[in-house]
């Protein structure tokens, strides 16, 4: 009987020592880890702060380069009309030229590709015209290669349109729509 009361107060002991045992293992590995969360939360912190203000000034960046863009598309799609004009007295014909001629170094500059590809198959397509408007004024109208070559100048000028009406398409989507597919009409006073 004494044996056994004293098993049973042993065993006790040996029970709330382990159980201390236990209880100071598990507060010291909860300790650890708050103290690991604490210290990744902090870096964390850190990461975003430095990350956040790198984000804003490339979000900043984006929207001055989106923003110059839409400028200089703008000045572009008016001064590519010239390509499309050849009524103009000479004078105005040659300060239009020279303008188109700015915008387009502008745009080269910050254009996307397609829009640069856009005016490149534009300019193109106006340098072909041109020569065969000059061919027409050459050829008389009683020669047999007349009509040929005015169905060829008209062919032309139709190609220049719809090239005109991609390039701004082409703009159009590199300022923010680019899923439009929205028809430019191109318009002209005789």
């Amino acid at each position: 009987m004494l044996s056994s009361w004293l098993g049973k107060v042993w065993a006790s002991r040996i029970l709330e020592r382990e159980r201390a045992e236990l209880n100071r293992s598990v507060e010291t590995t909860k300790a650890e880890l708050i103290r690991s969360i604490e210290h990744e939360k902090a870096a964390l912190t850190a990461f975003l702060e430095e990350h956040r203000s790198e984000l804003q000034e490339l979000s900043s960046q984006r929207l001055d380069a989106l923003n110059r863009k839409r400028d200089v598309y703008s000045r572009l799609a008016t001064k590519m009309r010239i390509l499309l004009r050849a009524n103009l007295d000479p004078k105005r014909q040659e300060e239009e030229k020279w303008a188109f001629l700015a915008a387009y170094d502008e745009g080269y500059i910050w254009a996307s590709e397609a829009v640069v590809a856009a005016v490149r198959d534009l300019i193109a397509t106006v340098e072909r015209k041109s020569a065969a408007d000059r061919k027409l004024a050459l050829t008389p109208v009683n020669a047999p290669a007349y009509t040929a070559i005015t169905a060829e100048a008209q062919a032309l000028d139709a190609r220049a349109g719809s090239v005109y009406q991609a390039c701004l398409l082409q703009m159009r989507r590199d300022c923010g729509f680019p899923e439009s597919d929205a028809e430019y009409r191109v318009v002209s006073f005789a």
